[in-house]
């Protein structure tokens, strides 16, 4: 049994790993991998040699323990209806619950490469999670000793690892060192906080779980991140809230929260980021909108940036301003953001675009635009 406090102790859990009974082990699966090793390396270099990949049958068992660590820490199984409808809301990912295809890859690096990836999480070549359609759940790709206590579970494959060698040569007669999974440093806390995860994850995605909320606020803020600047997550008041609190003195990661384009080429600005900043406190609106000032000065005065179609820039950044304006009438900034476009030949190229695409029907754009846009002043890089 492992606990864990959440700032302030806000709530306190238990959770409970799979028992000797649990019928998710398949011993030769959890062999090959302690035959492996936890790392290779060449021992001369004393360089790791890059992991295999792994086979669908140590992805699948993967699921099954998961699966059975949430059945055993309060996850609430969803309908399939309801499981789809998030995956979209969240992911962007269309689910048929009944076609063949049962897993599918959430590629952070590149979210709109579909393909399968079979290879551990390393950072840089590889970072995803897997959508498991039966078990209605996602997790990471873990090898079994990172998820199960396989000294209690398997004790006979524990005492067989103490037998095995810790060095062998290859076929080019190099000598190669293994670190057996017994050896990892800190592995039973490894484990826990890769228990932990799956937990948390699910049961805040699936189950509106405020607690797994916020631990993961404290030990997954990559995740929570990626939800919203990666797959454009914006319907989750809380964690949009918190992301950008956390992100918005960085304009770089500002610009992933203020807009997002899609996997079909489509570049949307997140509304809901303007709902935040407007009901934030004083303090925190003011903060917010002198960034994103900053932002649309930064982006309107570049031909580098990552919007590159100029029509496509000028609608995205008119909106951003439009959106800000309104925000920013409660704490005197009103005349803050189309005056960044105004101060460049009168604003006369944002304005033909306005004009052109009928101020993106939307009712007093154009009242707005016409009121502010000559009321500020020249910032740098926009003479």
């Amino acid at each position: 049994m492992i606990s864990y406090s959440c700032q302030k102790k806000e709530t306190e859990h238990k959770i409970n790993e799979p028992t000797n009974n649990a019928p998710v082990m398949d011993d030769n699966i959890l062999k090959k991998q302690i035959e492996y090793g936890s790392s290779r390396f060449f021992q001369e270099a004393g360089v790791e040699m890059p992991k295999p990949e792994f086979s669908d049958d140590e992805l699948n068992e993967v699921a099954a323990i998961a699966s059975d660590i949430l059945k055993k820490n309060g996850f609430t199984e969803i309908s399939d209806e309801n499981f789809k409808n998030k995956v979209k809301d969240i992911f962007d990912r269309t689910l048929e619950m009944n076609s063949d295809t049962k897993i599918l890859y959430l590629n952070f690096l590149d979210i709109c490469n579909r393909e399968i990836i079979q290879y551990p999480n390393n950072g840089t070549e590889y970072l995803g999670t897997y959508i498991f359609k039966k078990q209605k759940m996602i997790t990471d790709f873990y090898y079994l000793p990172e998820i199960i206590d396989y000294k209690q579970t398997n004790p006979g494959i524990y005492d067989y690892e103490a037998s095995l060698p810790e060095t062998f040569k290859d076929n080019d007669g190099d000598p190669i060192k293994i670190q057996k999974w017994r050896d990892v440093e800190k592995l039973p806390e490894i484990r826990s906080n890769n228990i932990l995860k799956i937990i948390n994850r699910n049961k805040f995605l699936f189950n509106d779980n405020k607690g797994s909320f916020a631990w993961l606020r404290i030990h997954d803020l990559s995740f929570l991140n990626a939800l919203v600047k990666t797959f454009g997550y914006t319907k989750d008041k809380d964690l949009l809230t918190f992301v950008l609190k956390k992100n918005y003195k960085n304009l770089d990661e500002l610009q992933k929260i203020l807009w997002a384009k899609k996997c079909n080429g489509d570049i949307v600005v997140n509304k809901e980021i303007f709902t935040i900043i407007s009901e934030a406190s004083e303090q925190d609106r003011s903060a917010y909108l002198k960034a994103i000032s900053e932002y649309l000065v930064k982006e309107a005065g570049r031909n580098d940036g990552a919007l590159t179609n100029e029509s496509e820039k000028i609608k995205i950044l008119g909106l951003i301003a439009y959106y800000s304006t309104k925000a920013g009438e409660k704490s005197g900034q009103y005349y803050d953001f189309f005056s960044i476009f105004g101060s460049k030949d009168g604003g006369a190229r944002y304005a033909e675009e306005f004009k052109k695409n009928n101020y993106y029907q939307i009712a007093d754009f154009k009242k707005v635009w016409e009121e502010t846009k000559n009321s500020g002043i020249s910032y740098p890089g926009m003479e």
